[in-house]
């Protein structure tokens, strides 16, 4: 009877902890940007990449307070950001677990016309899932999908 006892509390503890979770699954980015040969004007350019708890503040606000300050700009709605690099004719990518719970990401291209560029553009995430992001700058636009 003991042994039956320990067994049943053993199986008992056992169903419980399985159903005991270490928390919502991390929202992960699989992230690549291209660069057009037209990319401004033939040169390189900054990206910033923003990760968003909310689009809207992101969508309203000017490049240089985008690019300048985005903690200020930005403030609750900004969880992170990356900046990189980018050359006409290159990509580079990334994949980033983000801490929180980002439902957007904002990129912003540094061209060199700025006052004529479409210089960002946001997507939607799903949270603590796993997403693909591709972005791509060409003449002064940023495009994302």
């Amino acid at each position: 009877m003991r042994l039956k006892s320990a067994a049943f509390a053993l199986c008992s503890l056992v169903a419980l902890a399985g159903c005991v979770s270490g928390g919502p699954a991390p929202t992960t980015v699989d992230l690549a940007i291209s660069g057009a040969a037209n990319m401004n004007g033939g040169a390189p350019a900054k990206v910033k990449v923003y990760y968003l708890a909310s689009p809207a503040t992101f969508q309203s606000s000017d490049f240089f307070s985008l690019f300048n300050n985005p903690e200020a700009t930005l403030g609750t709605d900004l969880i992170a950001v990356d900046e990189f690099q980018l050359a006409p004719g290159r990509t580079v990518s990334d994949v980033r677990s983000v801490n929180g719970t980002p439902t957007a990401i904002g990129i912003v291209g540094a061209f060199r016309d700025i006052d004529r560029a479409k210089f960002k553009g946001v997507k939607r995430l799903v949270p603590n899932s796993d997403n693909r992001v591709r972005a791509t700058l060409s003449g002064t636009t940023v495009s994302v999908r």
